[in-house]
């Protein structure tokens, strides 16, 4: 049993006595911040990690498990600086296992910086110390951006030996098997639908829809139209690019296409009119194609789009919000509140519709008190209390100046849902307007753990000081 098994395992104690048993007596007080710091790490509170690990390197200033515990957590909070510091110091001189974790981290820290080329080098040197999950989990990513799906498959499998139930592994086998251009391998979709991985639900989805399917180009664009709705915008792409490869004419594939393009940041137009081309009036290829407008901040053309859905699908509350989001970025800020009034109109009692009506007014910090609160309150209800209607609620009071109120409903946000980084982000800043600096800073640095890298982050990161 390898020491990082041991580690995953909880056997934190061992592991530190084994690292410390080249020290002299072993200090109970450096056993108890590096176990500590071992807790708050596996429980992805990084920053309280990083405050128990400088406590350990406080008391073993030359520890290397030390430094590479905290490099680890700068590494999960993509702080790259410090992390390339420590692992730059630990590098000379570590040996064995501990060794290849630096090569993994040095890898990660190239990966985050996106210079996937060192990437590559530093993982494929961590495997040539031996067998290594973080290196695979890597080298498996680098192969599905470059579209090696063979090299990609490798590596998922190899991790997959190491940790047979690894979510991510399994996952990314599934949508994979997908892509095969030998032909699909559903076994790995069915081995993913009965796992507990995050995509299970949606690998059993897919495997019904290739059961009942009449054509293989309605499966392939329903499996991307799916997937497109998980997140998965790369697996997406592939399949409503398979999908349109088989049936040319397929308007809808071509609409959905488009709209993963833009999710992608890549062009996208000629997906959108290619739709259009073969149909119309397709609704979809109009609101994606209005919506790809409004990226561009053209709100004109873009509720050209949202009209001509409106036409089509008159019942539709929805589109009157992406209306009024084109008046908005005008300053109509009249022509907005009508678009959204009506939109309330059609469909009173759906918390969508409450909740978009009150980040208009909160959003833009615009008759907070008159609308923008009484409505965030009305969306709190119909969603039955969600993170997000409480998080906008209590933006809202923050906006307005009201602090004792702010705090308690972004407490009660971040209670309902202790993952959402922006409801924690909003709750320090509004804990450090009311003087509460400690506990604002706390909540400030939960939200840089939640989502790092991201603009919440660097919104948190912002109100730090940092």
């Amino acid at each position: 049993m390898t020491l990082r098994t041991l580690r995953a395992a909880g056997l934190f104690l061992l592991v530190i006595l084994l690292a410390l048993t080249a020290s002299a007596p072993a200090d109970w007080r450096l056993i108890e911040a590096l176990r500590q710091g071992d807790a708050h790490f596996a429980r992805g509170e990084y920053y309280a990690a990083l405050q128990a690990y400088a406590r350990a390197a406080a008391l073993a200033p030359a520890s290397q498990e030390v430094l590479l515990r905290a490099a680890q957590a700068h590494l999960a909070r993509h702080e790259i600086g410090p992390a390339v510091h420590l692992l730059g110091k630990l590098y000379p001189y570590a040996r064995g296992e501990r060794r290849q974790r630096v090569l993994e981290g040095l890898g990660q820290a190239a990966f985050l910086q996106g210079e996937w080329d060192d990437a590559r080098r530093w993982w494929e040197r961590a495997l040539g110390a031996g067998e290594s999950a973080p290196a695979h989990r890597g080298l498996a990513k680098l192969a599905e951006a470059a579209g090696e799906d063979a090299e990609a498959v490798r590596h998922w499998e190899a991790l997959r030996t190491l940790a047979p139930d690894d979510p991510e592994a399994l996952c990314h086998l599934a949508w994979l098997s997908l892509a095969r251009a030998e032909g699909d391998d559903l076994d790995a979709l069915a081995r993913a639908a009965a796992s507990s991985a995050p995509c299970a639900q949606a690998a059993g989805e897919v495997l019904q829809i290739f059961a009942r399917s009449a054509s293989d180009a309605h499966a392939f664009a329903q499996a991307g139209i799916l997937l497109f709705q998980q997140g998965e915008h790369g697996f997406a792409l592939r399949m409503l690019e398979r999908a349109v490869a088989l049936e040319p004419a397929y308007a809808e594939a071509h609409a959905y296409r488009g709209a993963v393009l833009a999710e992608l940041g890549r062009p996208a137009s000629a997906a959108f009119q290619r739709a259009l081309e073969l149909d119309p009036e397709c609704v979809l290829a109009h609101y994606f194609l209005g919506r790809y407008h409004l990226r561009f901040g053209l709100s004109g053309p873009a509720r050209q789009e949202f009209q001509t859905v409106l036409r089509l699908d008159p019942d539709n509350p929805a589109v009157h919000v992406d209306i009024a989001l084109t008046y908005a970025m005008e300053g109509d800020y009249a022509g907005a509140q009508a678009e959204l009034e009506e939109a309330r109109r059609l469909a009173p009692d759906d918390p969508a519709l409450a909740l978009a009506a009150a980040r208009f007014y909160v959003e833009r910090a615009y008759q907070l008190r008159e609308k923008g609160i009484p409505i965030a309150r009305e969306a709190v209800q119909l969603s039955g209390g969600s993170a997000e209607a409480l998080d906008l609620l209590g933006w809202a009071y923050y906006l307005a100046g009201e602090l004792r109120p702010a705090v308690e409903v972004l407490s009660l946000a971040v209670e309902r849902d202790p993952r959402y980084a922006g409801a924690w982000a909003h709750l320090g800043a509004a804990r450090l307007a009311g003087g509460d600096r400690e506990g604002g800073t706390e909540a400030l640095q939960r939200a840089v753990d939640l989502a790092p890298g991201s603009a919440v982050a660097r919104w948190a990161r912002s109100l730090l000081g940092e």
